[in-house]
This record gives structure tokens, C-alpha cells and sequence, in this order.
């Protein structure tokens, strides 16, 4: 499943951040509709105190919303229960295959990560 396989890539301890912690939504919200934004619950709390674990960060991506989906990746309630478990923020991005869209809504997704009291950190580890 999706989220067997996110847990696994980072349990890993390969990467640094993790972008798109809810990328499904971009293709299943047409089919499945607006449910498909709650198929995480029950199960990304696993993958968010493994990241906490492993001392790996999210990406808050705003193409997402460019896109019409009308939120970021990942959402808004997953970033809530990223900063209670101590997720840092390690990039914002937007995706921009524009030079338009370079920078798109990054400043209303730093606003958002400090809303949540996400920590907010850049670094790279040697790898």
C-alpha cells in the first residue's frame, strides 16, 4: 500500500525531507472525491512518529493548490499532528515548472508552518 511504502522509504534513513507526504490526492480526489483527503487517518500517525524517530522532515509544497485541490501538500490537518509530534519543516516548494510559478503561496506556507508551530529547519546531512 501507499503508506507501507512511504514508511519504508523512511525507515530507510536515506533521505533528509519528505515531499508529497499526501501526493495521492492529486489523481484519487477526481476519482474518489473529496473523501480521499481522510484516507490517512489511523495511518499517518505512524509515518509521522517515525519521521519524528528518524529525525526526517516534511516538504509544505503549494502546487497543490495552484492545481485547483484548494489546500498544499500535505494538508492542513496533517501538518497539525506533524507539530505534535515534532516534524520539523525542512523545505517549502511550489513545484514551479513556470518561472510564473516559482515562489507560488511559499510565504502562505511559512505563515502556516508557524501557525502549527512546526519547527522550521534547513540543513543537509552528508550522505
Amino acid at each position: 500500500s501507499y503508506f507501507q511504502a512511504l514508511y519504508e522509504l523512511i525507515d530507510s534513513g536515506l533521505f533528509d525531507t519528505v515531499g508529497h507526504i499526501d501526493g495521492y490526492k492529486k489523481y484519487a480526489t477526481s476519482y474518489y472525491g473529496k473523501s480521499i483527503s481522510k484516507i490517512h487517518k489511523g495511518r499517518i500517525e505512524e509515518i509521522l512518529s517515525l519521521m519524528e524517530e528518524k529525525e526526517i522532515g516534511m516538504e509544505i509544497n503549494t502546487a497543490a493548490y495552484r492545481k485547483g485541490l484548494g489546500e498544499f501538500y500535505p494538508s492542513e490537518d496533517i501538518l497539525a499532528l506533524a507539530g505534535r509530534f515534532g516534524v520539523p519543516v525542512n523545505s517549502f516548494g511550489s513545484d514551479a515548472h513556470n518561472p510564473s510559478d516559482v515562489g507560488f503561496m511559499v510565504e502562505d506556507a511559512i505563515m502556516l508552518a508557524k501557525r502549527h508551530k512546526l519547527n522550521i529547519k534547513t540543513y543537509r546531512r552528508q550522505r
